[in-house]
């Protein structure tokens, strides 16, 4: 048996609500995307020779 779809009652009510929603999601894409770019900046400052790698070395 198909549900019958309700109706959204208070229009503002959801407007807010989708706006909050959108403006979080905003305000942590932008943390990340901070984040991301600080600890690209942090390891493109060290030799590669500091960098500690899980790889075996070839010397």
């Amino acid at each position: 048996m198909l549900r019958k779809r309700s109706q959204i009652r208070d229009y503002k009510a959801e407007a807010r609500l989708f706006t909050s929603r959108a403006f979080v999601a905003f305000i942590g894409i932008m943390i990340m995307m901070t984040m991301l770019i600080v600890n690209l900046y942090n390891v493109s400052g060290q030799p590669i020779s500091e960098l500690k790698l899980d790889r075996m070395t070839t010397e």
